[in-house]
């Protein structure tokens, strides 16, 4: 589950919404485009380049915990990179800006709003895998929704049975998934009792996606 589907989901479950528009960094940028160009240190990018920006700045902010605002701007080096970093400061305030007077949130802000609006959920389990590199807002959703600070998982548990030759069996991300589920259905393993690791989380969570809706596993 990303960021954005645990808050949404909190939210429903504490039956809180947010009166703003979502938008994603794809429209943002889209957006936003004009306005951007029109700050001299990024005149000549393009639309790629402004989508880069709003995910390298996305990322800055999942690291901020409280007061995003006030320690983007103030915590943001002044090095031998002044004028790349007031150039990026600038962005930073036109984005906030232009979400807040057009009345926008964006994922970040979903993300704050369920930390600071919704309710924990001590009966539901969740999970931390090892490793999971959860940055540090991330990691405060997680804990607020379970109402505790939610310790790590271990992947590499030696009373687990590991499986690790499906890669060298199959050939395609969509053959390697149905190797899987073969296996795990040839060994009467359950399905919520496995952990499937992937270096490519996207793709492998979308195949699973497409055979979850095809199998109705």
């Amino acid at each position: 589950m990303s960021a954005l589907e645990l808050a949404e989901y909190l939210l429903q479950l504490s039956g809180i919404s947010y009166k703003q528009t979502f938008v994603r960094n794809d429209l943002l940028g889209a957006m936003i485009y004009t306005k951007i160009k029109e700050i001299p240190y990024f005149s000549l990018f393009t639309y790629n380049d402004i989508s880069l920006l709003l995910s390298t700045l996305e990322d800055v902010r999942y690291r901020i915990v409280d007061n995003e605002y006030n320690e983007f701007l103030n915590k943001l080096p002044i090095d031998k990179f002044v004028t790349k970093n007031e150039a990026i400061k600038e962005a930073y305030k036109l984005i906030t800006n232009y979400l807040n007077d057009n009345n926008y949130i964006d994922e970040v802000g979903v993300v704050r709003f369920a930390l600071a609006n919704a309710k924990p959920q001590p009966n539901i389990e969740f999970v931390r895998y090892e490793k999971s590199h959860l940055r540090p807002l991330e990691l405060a959703l997680l804990n607020k929704a379970a109402g505790k600070e939610v310790s790590e998982s271990s992947v590499g548990d030696s009373s687990k049975n590991t499986f690790i030759e499906t890669y060298t069996k199959a050939f395609g991300q969509s053959n390697e998934i149905e190797d899987i589920i073969h296996y795990i259905y040839r060994e009467g393993l359950k399905f919520d009792e496995c952990l499937i690791a992937s270096a490519e989380e996207t793709n492998y969570a979308k195949i699973l996606l497409n055979t979850e809706n095809l199998t109705d596993i």
